[in-house]
C-alpha cells in the first residue's frame, strides 16, 4: 500500500560487476548465445538464476501474508551475460497505520508482523518491520486495558449514583414498609386479641371454681319433680 505508512518488505538489490565477455568478431545475438559463454560467464548466469528464484520467493511469502495490509511486488532487474533479465532484488510495500479501534489495530499489527518475518530468512528491513508492529502493537493493547478499566469505573459510578438517589428518594422518606400482622404474630407469639381471649377465659374458669368452692351444698334447694318443672308457670289470684 502506497503512503507515508507504508514501508517496503525485501531485499535490497543485488548488483552484479560487469562481466566483460572476451573479444569476438560474431554478431551481439550470436554472442551472447549460452553456447558462446565463458565458464566465468556461465557460473553468473547460474547465480543469477538462483538468486531470482530467491527474490521472488521471498517477496511472494510477504505478499501472500500480507494479505489486504500488502501492495504490489516491485522487482529490480539486471541483464545477465546471456542477454536475459533476472530479479536481483524487490520490496513489498506494506500498511503498518493504525486504525482507529485498537482492537482492530492488534489484530492488524499481527498480520504485518507474520508477513515481515514470513519468508525463510528474513532481512534486516524485515525485522525492522516487525519492530515497529510489535511496537504499534503494544500501543494498541495499552489502550484497550485503560478502555476497560474506564468501563469498569463508569459501572461503579453510575450504580453508586442509582443507590445514593433510591435512600434520598421522598417516596422512602420516613415511611416504613406494611407490616404483615399474620406473618409476624406468627414469628413473635400469639396476638394481643388471642392473649385477651385467654385471660378471660380463665379468669371465668377461676371464678367458676371460687363459686363452686364457697356455696354450701345444704344450701342448695333440691331439684324439683319432673312435672312440675315441665308445667308452665300459674298466676296465683
Amino acid at each position: 500500500m502506497e503512503g507515508v505508512d507504508s514501508i517496503p518488505l525485501g531485499v535490497a538489490a543485488l548488483r552484479l560487476s560487469p562481466v566483460v565477455s572476451r573479444p569476438s568478431s560474431r554478431p551481439v545475438e550470436e554472442a551472447s548465445s549460452a553456447t558462446q559463454l565463458t565458464e566465468e560467464e556461465q557460473r553468473a548466469v547460474q547465480d543469477l538464476k538462483a538468486r531470482d528464484r530467491e527474490v521472488r520467493a521471498h517477496e511472494q511469502a510477504h505478499k501472500l501474508v500480507g494479505g489486504q495490509y500488502a501492495g504490489a511486488i516491485s522487482y529490480d532487474y539486471t541483464t545477465g551475460p546471456d542477454g536475459r533479465q533476472y530479479v536481483v532484488g524487490g520490496e513489498v510495500p506494506i500498511d503498518i497505520a493504525p486504525e482507529e479501534d485498537p482492537q482492530d489495530t492488534v489484530r492488524k499489527m499481527e498480520v504485518v508482523i507474520a508477513a515481515a518475518l514470513a519468508p525463510a530468512e528474513p532481512t534486516a528491513q524485515d525485522r525492522a518491520v516487525a519492530r515497529q508492529a510489535v511496537a504499534q502493537r503494544l500501543i494498541a493493547q495499552a489502550d484497550l486495558r485503560a478502555q476497560k478499566l474506564s468501563d469498569v469505573e463508569s459501572e461503579i459510578a453510575a450504580a453508586a449514583v442509582t443507590s445514593q438517589a433510591t435512600k434520598e428518594s421522598p417516596e422512602n422518606d420516613g415511611v416504613l414498609p406494611p407490616v404483615d400482622e399474620s406473618s409476624s404474630s406468627s414469628a413473635l407469639g400469639p396476638s394481643r386479641e388471642a392473649v385477651a381471649n385467654d385471660q378471660a377465659t380463665r379468669a371465668a374458669e377461676q371464678g367458676y371454681r371460687v363459686v363452686q368452692e364457697t356455696t354450701n351444698p345444704a344450701d342448695v334447694p333440691p331439684p324439683l319433680p319432673r312435672a312440675e318443672a315441665e308445667a308452665p308457670n300459674q298466676l296465683v289470684a
